[in-house]
């Protein structure tokens, strides 16, 4: 059984209808370096790649196969925020930076579609996409170290960085620092703990291997579960008009609706590919369990993400705020 946190009770219920013809279904199963330049050493375990310089920043893979997820976990937001890049009111940015890009794709198309823009990522890790848009560039640089950059932005924007930061509010603090006067900071992000309505999800191998997760991030300095701060924290930073919107990801087809079918199809698809990514490290490296034994343990896992009788979904938090003039 799966004790409550202390600073995390249980989530409380959302509405998300159960569709009623899968009720008894379940389904089978800051440096400035160009990213173009290599600069990144990796370390293999257990067949993927991880940060061979940046093991107690990053637990999550680095590659190709990692890169393909992020994209489909960018299908996510896009289809969560009918296709919008961005929620804040920012009007047509000229210098815009994407920090903890990931795969870059959100930066890419958001040159692409803003072409008198200019757009900067950050990463831990170069990024290597099939086409770069002459407006956007790639920097490889740690956000939780001190920004150097030579102007400021009109926007910065960040998403799904939940597994990223020590301090997120020193984060914040740096991009509000970033920012010129009347421009917008904006987070997008994943509450990564898996939520039910009907108490469907307590008590599953799901719920406590998620907590588990959770617990060894804990051990080495990162709350996973900080996602409903974030707006206190913009406040703190000191950014004004501070908006939040929170969404739902399904985790897999359980609910009515073929948005939130297609939202949870996704999900699971993203869950199921990043699950060995996400747990690996941890599992290893805090609780030394070999590679096996974790893998045994996502049986269950993998298991209970399948399942249609799980209601299991996920908040996404949209929060922004605007620098002061």
């Amino acid at each position: 059984m799966v004790k409550d946190d202390s600073q995390h009770g249980r989530p409380l219920p959302v509405v998300l209808e159960q569709d009623a013809s899968d009720v008894d279904l379940a389904l089978s199963i800051p440096s400035t370096t160009p990213a173009g330049v290599d600069t990144v050493e990796s370390l293999a375990q257990s067949g993927r790649a991880y940060h061979k310089h940046y093991q107690e920043k990053y637990f999550i893979p680095i590659g190709d196969e990692e890169q393909d997820r992020l994209d489909l976990q960018h299908h996510l937001f896009s289809l969560t925020c009918d296709g919008q890049l961005s929620l804040a009111p920012i009007g047509n940015p000229h210098m815009v930076l994407d920090i903890g890009i990931r795969s870059g794709i959100w930066a890419t198309e958001y040159a692409l579609q803003n072409p008198p823009a200019i757009v900067t990522g950050t990463d831990l890790s170069p990024i290597k996409r099939k086409y770069i848009p002459p407006n956007c560039r790639f920097l490889v640089t740690d956000a939780e170290a001190e920004w150097a950059f030579p102007s400021a932005f009109n926007y910065i924007h960040g998403r799904a960085l939940f597994t990223c930061f020590h301090e997120p509010l020193s984060v914040f603090r740096s991009a509000f620092s970033s920012l010129a006067p009347g421009s917008y900071f904006e987070m997008q992000e994943i509450y990564f703990r898996p939520h039910s309505k009907d108490k469907s999800i307590n008590d599953t191998t799901l719920e406590c291997w998620n907590a588990k997760l959770i617990e060894g991030a804990k051990i080495l300095g990162k709350d996973w579960w900080c996602t409903p701060n974030y707006r206190g924290w913009f406040e703190e930073a000191g950014f004004m008009d501070v908006e939040e919107k929170v969404y739902y990801w399904p985790g897999n087809e359980w609910p009515k609706g073929e948005k939130q079918k297609e939202l949870g199809r996704t999900m699971l698809t993203n869950g199921l590919r990043g699950l060995s990514a996400v747990s690996m490290m941890l599992f290893t490296k805090v609780f030394g369990m070999s590679a096996a034994e974790v893998e045994t343990v996502l049986v269950d896992v993998r298991k209970d993400m399948e399942n249609l009788n799980i209601h299991t979904y996920y908040p996404i938090h949209v929060v922004w705020g605007r620098k002061p003039l």
